[in-house]
């Protein structure tokens, strides 16, 4: 018997991570009507279950525009204006992502040509 039916090891695990986040994100919208609270909230559940150290969410309208979005680098909230999220759309990472339906994940962002480098901002260098 070649076929397996049931999942083995590292499934049942990353499966069992999946769950557990889907719940703890549930729990959050459960709790609060706020969607840039639900949103930080369910950036930093993502964000420890994965083990990164920095993350983004950017909510768009039905036309393609920001709404709102949680942007966290190294466990700090970054504070920005709808005119950062649409450069960071039409331009960075979160762009390409949106019109390639497609999840990114950056080891390096001075290595990859999709990153937003903005200029004389060191501290707003991890934009996505």
């Amino acid at each position: 018997m070649s076929d397996q039916k049931y999942p083995q090891g590292h499934e049942i695990e990353s499966t069992q991570t999946s769950l557990e986040l889907l719940y703890r994100v549930s729990r959050e919208l459960a709790s609060t009507l706020d969607l840039s609270t639900v949103l930080q909230r369910v950036l930093s559940l993502s964000i420890s279950t994965v083990g990164a150290h920095s993350g983004s969410i950017i909510t768009l309208n039905d036309k393609g525009k920001p709404v709102d979005s949680a942007i966290i680098y190294e466990d700090q909230i970054i504070e920005h204006s709808l005119q950062q999220l649409q450069a960071t759309l039409e331009q960075g990472l979160a762009g390409w992502v949106v019109r390639n339906r497609e999840s990114a994940l950056i080891s390096d962002t001075s290595q990859d040509e999709r990153w937003l480098q903005r200029p004389n901002d060191k501290k707003n260098s991890h934009w996505p």
